[in-house]
């Protein structure tokens, strides 16, 4: 019979892999812009928000970082890559929520609702795209293409 492991290497990378690689180096671009905007701006920040230059220089450093791992792990094929997107995803969408709620003036904004519908279907968008079986293949046996041997 046929190891899984062999045919998994096989599986050309889906285009939502593709895709969701893509998103995840535009979310490194704009934190690492967000580490260059807090050193840059720092005296400034620091009039605004005693606290400001030094959240914005670590949040953008911990998300740079996250991006460049789940870049590296979703291009060379980790097995737990699909986890580490959703668990990424919601951690992100997590800080988007408290970074808006903590730091912004109206919190509460006219546009609140919408960015709320829209993080949702985002969410379920990848924990869908996560599911199709030509993903499961592309990574692997462990996440839940596993072929028996009779």
């Amino acid at each position: 019979m046929v190891n899984s492991n062999r045919l998994s290497k096989h599986h050309k990378r889906p285009t939502i892999v593709t895709f969701l690689s893509f998103v995840v180096c535009l979310i490194a671009l704009v934190n690492l812009t967000r580490i260059i905007q807090a050193i840059s701006q720092w005296p400034f920040l620091t009039a605004v928000f005693t606290h400001a230059p030094v959240y914005q220089l670590v949040s953008g450093c911990v998300w740079v970082l996250c991006s460049l791992m789940l870049f590296w792990s979703m291009w060379f094929r980790w097995r737990k890559t699909p986890l580490f997107i959703m668990i990424s995803s919601i951690l992100y969408s997590v800080y988007f929520w408290i970074d808006r709620f903590v730091l912004s003036a109206t919190p509460f904004d006219s546009n609140w609702l919408f960015i709320l519908i829209i993080n949702g279907l985002v969410l379920a968008i990848i924990g869908w795209s996560l599911t199709r079986r030509n993903t499961q293949a592309f990574f692997g046996e462990a996440y839940g293409t596993r072929t028996q041997n009779r």
